[in-house]
């Protein structure tokens, strides 16, 4: 961060074409970044490079959780070595920054720092140009193109991203409690980091919503930014023993409380208290609709990766609901309210467990469901559920002491959803209606093969199921 924040520094500005994809406007700062850096890698130089490297492997990481091909590591990886031999080198210049601005003129342990700083600076200018000569320009060039193909496939306010920003918020909130709890330099810089990352994914993803909050976020990170300045600071003057005698001690902590206490406190002054800033965020983020989509579209992604067809998946899952919501409208067993969840998320994710006559065993279908990151709202029991009705679908039997009768229904109900839209073929037209103390089913085309899941389904639920 440092104290120069208003000095001037020339941005390559992207050029028409890569402004239409910002991860390929920033892979090209890389490169026109990399080259000032490696003419001189000064603090101007090392920062804009440390910047655009941080903005490609930021957007990298949160597209590999939507799309999780191979490029994605590679570009990671191809730019992991250079951004940390950077980092040392920015971490001093910044240091340098602030000392010149807090160190009186005959601070002995200023002027001591300030040497150890100068020689660590000669060191890592020295790693830096050698990262800088090692990093393949060329391969990077030719990564550009596919990589914004990739990303252009998930374009921004699409609900799959819109979880991706649900997770770095509840993140945020996470790290706001403890931050406030522990009070703590580590505490705060986890803090700072979790709201960067709230903030480029709203940039980059949500735009609609980091018109709001952009500037907040920013202003947020700023404080905290400084906040971690000082005390990386404060840690060089203990780690290096200067500040041994009390008088100086007392001199520099008070210092640096002078400019940190006040950022703190403004920190504080927007997120705390009934108009706290993250209140208002999680009011419009999480609000249940959006988180229920969000879900939805992250299930479906995440299930038409793993072999279940998009089309048929959707309907089932559509079918479902229709259903519990028909069954609601009359004297309904009580696991429907609780087979929701589970019957629509297993829907989603029919292919994991949809293997002709080879179905795979309850801990096949749990350790594929163990890369499922876990939906907003979700816990290890409703994944656990989620498996059960999975591994239970076309199985005479669903025993287990963990099968619960809304696991129960959740699975019937599916298995007969699943019959009477084969897969491979087309979709069928399907009426479905409430009747006196049942259900009734109509299906267009006929078929022959639901009587047995129909059955279940009636014994599961305790009432009469007809398919017509």
């Amino acid at each position: 961060m440092g104290p120069e924040r208003g000095t001037a520094i020339a941005v390559v500005k992207p050029s028409a074409r890569t402004r239409r994809t910002g991860l390929a406007s920033w892979m090209e700062q890389v490169l026109a970044c990399h080259a000032t850096a490696a003419r001189a890698p000064d603090v101007r130089a090392v920062h804009q490079l440390r910047k655009a490297l941080r903005r490609c492997r930021t957007l990298a990481g949160a597209l590999r959780e939507a799309d999780p091909a191979p490029e994605w590591r590679a570009m990671l990886k191809a730019s992991r070595t250079l951004f940390r031999a950077l980092g040392g080198l920015r971490d001093t210049h910044v240091l340098g920054q602030w000392l010149a601005r807090l160190a009186p003129a005959d601070d002995a342990a200023g002027s001591n720092l300030r040497y150890r700083l100068n020689q660590r600076e000669v060191d890592l200018t020295a790693q830096a140009r050698a990262a800088l000569d090692a990093f393949d320009r060329a391969a990077w060039k030719r990564s550009i193109a596919p990589l914004a193909a990739r990303a252009a496939r998930h374009p921004p306010g699409v609900p799959l991203l819109e979880q991706l920003a649900m997770r770095r918020l509840l993140a945020l909130h996470a790290c706001h409690r403890r931050a406030l709890r522990d009070d703590s330099s580590t505490a705060w810089h986890a803090l700072r980091i979790a709201i960067k990352r709230l903030r480029y994914a709203c940039e980059n993803f949500l735009p609609d919503l980091h018109r709001r909050w952009g500037g907040d976020l920013d202003r947020l990170q700023e404080l905290l930014g400084e906040v971690h300045d000082l005390d990386l600071l404060w840690a060089e003057f203990r780690g290096a023993h200067l500040l041994a005698d009390a008088a100086p001690r007392r001199a520099w902590r008070q210092r640096l409380d002078a400019i940190r206490a006040p950022r703190l406190a403004a920190y504080r002054a927007l997120m705390t208290g009934r108009d706290a800033r993250w209140r208002a965020w999680q009011a419009e983020l999480l609000a249940p609709d959006r988180v229920a989509a969000a879900n939805r579209a992250a299930l479906a992604h995440w299930g038409a990766r793993h072999g279940s067809d998009p089309a048929r998946a959707a309907w089932l899952a559509a079918r479902f609901e229709q259903v519990l919501d028909a069954l609601a409208s009359g004297p309904a067993p009580p696991a429907c309210a609780g087979a929701r969840r589970p019957g629509v998320a297993a829907a989603l994710l029919h292919g994991l467990a949809a293997t002709g006559s080879k179905r795979p065993s309850r801990r096949q279908v749990a350790r594929r469901l163990e890369r499922l990151p876990l939906p907003i709202g979700w816990d290890e029991a409703d994944r656990d559920a989620c498996t059960r009705v999975l591994a239970g679908l076309g199985r005479r039997r669903l025993g287990g002491a963990g099968v619960t009768a809304e696991v129960g229904v959740a699975a019937r109900l599916l298995d007969l959803l699943a019959a009477l839209a084969p897969a491979g073929q087309p979709l069928p037209v399907l009426a479905i209606e409430s009747t006196a103390g049942g259900l009734a089913l109509r299906v267009t085309p006929a078929v022959t093969v639901a009587e047995l899941y129909r059955r279940r389904l009636a014994a599961a639920l305790g009432v009469p199921v007809s398919v017509s």
